[in-house]
């Protein structure tokens, strides 16, 4: 096996692989806008920051949580194609705040507004990540290490559903610059921009306490109160409560979250439920949150000091665990690796199992489940959405892989 991963990773074999990946993320888009319209698949995400930034500028923001007017506004552009699923309104749930680009974004029509995300999000995932390795290696920046990253499926799963996960790969990297530098309180500013998605905050700001990291709790503290005053100015408290109750549709379960397609251990008990066997897929994830946070526990306390900052090895095992952990953890939300795994691989200390999987499993996978879909149609299977349930074992795996790696090391990577 180790003979194969080294063979496909000769520059031939990775370059035909990439080219090939490229080429079905085409044909994917394309299938999606034939059989699906534009919003009902492809850049639906998208819809409702769209829809948040329109409901801002025209209603006002305490009414952006509002499900009666986000359908309002949402159902034409479904209602362009015929379907037989139950139209489900498509619910922001980042604070207020963060609705002033999309308020921009909204003076244009939606399809416009997303070919222009679309452009912006890959222009600005290079611009940083080849500011990011120059700044934190002090070395050239292969321009392959980029695009090895950008062709990767999570970036495309990003892209795909109109995703903010840029915001989030910009604001930990920016943390991880400022932790390098040990401008600690600016890291704590920097990771308190994350807030757009909460639930990829759960482990590390914990830790930072029990950690004693007193200066990034400071920073985090600041921008968090920077964060709900801002949003307390724009949409009062009738908005704000609108908001967690957002938070906790989204917590016990809601149209648009499709759990069992999440890359976290939820996503196993989402799955057995399906089979009618909740109980046995509960069980299998409170193993899994039980040993991840053991692991994470573990190493923490051994590795990471208590002087100003973190080793890039302890960050990128933070979050993943978190990634395992959390309760909403889809595909597109790892782009937050990005710049760690940027990082591993321009100083080559990346293995080459874990770039296989990151960049050419997919491919395998979207083959496999383009088979399963048109047996399903024509009735020899089961007619699930096998793309989602199969990536989301991927992204588990993945993220176990990394995690094995990480505590595997007899000296810790820095």
């Amino acid at each position: 096996m180790q003979n194969l991963f080294k063979k496909l990773n000769q520059p031939y074999w990775q370059n035909l692989l990439l080219f090939a990946l490229l080429l079905f993320y085409i044909f994917h888009v394309a299938v999606a806008l034939i059989f699906g319209n534009l919003f009902n698949t492809l850049g639906s995400d998208f819809l409702g920051f769209w829809t948040t930034g329109y409901i801002a500028n025209h209603y006002g923001y305490n009414q952006i949580y509002d499900q009666s007017l986000v359908s309002t506004i949402q159902k034409p552009y479904h209602e362009k194609i015929e379907t037989d699923n139950i139209y489900a309104p498509i619910l922001s749930a980042f604070p207020p705040a963060f609705a002033l680009p999309f308020q921009a974004l909204a003076t244009i029509k939606a399809e416009y507004a997303f070919m222009l995300w679309s452009l912006l999000n890959l222009v600005a995932v290079f611009l940083y990540l080849r500011f990011f390795l120059r700044t934190t290696t002090q070395q050239p920046v292969a321009i392959k290490t980029i695009v090895l990253l950008l062709l990767s499926y999570a970036m495309f799963h990003n892209l795909f559903w109109g995703q903010v996960n840029i915001w989030l790969l910009i604001c930990f990297g920016e943390y991880i610059r400022m932790e390098k530098a040990e401008k600690n309180i600016k890291g704590g500013l920097w990771l308190a921009g994350i807030l757009i998605k909460p639930q990829a905050l759960i482990l590390i700001i914990p830790i930072f306490i029990f950690k004693r990291k007193w200066k990034q709790v400071i920073g985090f503290s600041l921008g968090f109160i920077f964060i709900f005053c801002l949003s307390y100015i724009l949409a009062g408290w009738s908005g704000l409560q609108k908001m967690i109750e957002v938070w906790l549709g989204f917590a016990s379960g809601i149209a648009t979250n499709a759990p069992e397609h999440m890359v976290n251990w939820r996503a196993i008990a989402s799955q057995f439920d399906l089979l009618s066997y909740p109980l046995l897929g509960f069980f299998f994830m409170g193993i899994g949150i039980i040993i991840t946070l053991i692991i994470l526990i573990q190493y923490v306390y051994k590795y990471t000091s208590t002087q100003t900052k973190f080793s890039l090895p302890a960050l990128l095992l933070i979050m993943v665990s978190t990634a395992l952990i959390t309760w909403h953890s889809h595909i597109h939300m790892m782009l937050i690796f990005l710049p760690l795994l940027a990082y591993f691989l321009s100083t080559n200390q990346l293995p080459q199992k874990i770039l296989y999987v990151w960049l050419n499993l997919p491919l395998a996978i979207l083959c496999l489940t383009l088979l399963l879909t048109i047996l399903g149609g024509y009735g020899y299977l089961p007619n699930y959405n096998y793309e989602g349930i199969i990536f989301a074992w991927w992204g588990i795996i993945l993220n176990l892989l990394i995690l094995q790696w990480l505590t595997d090391q007899k000296n810790p990577l820095d």
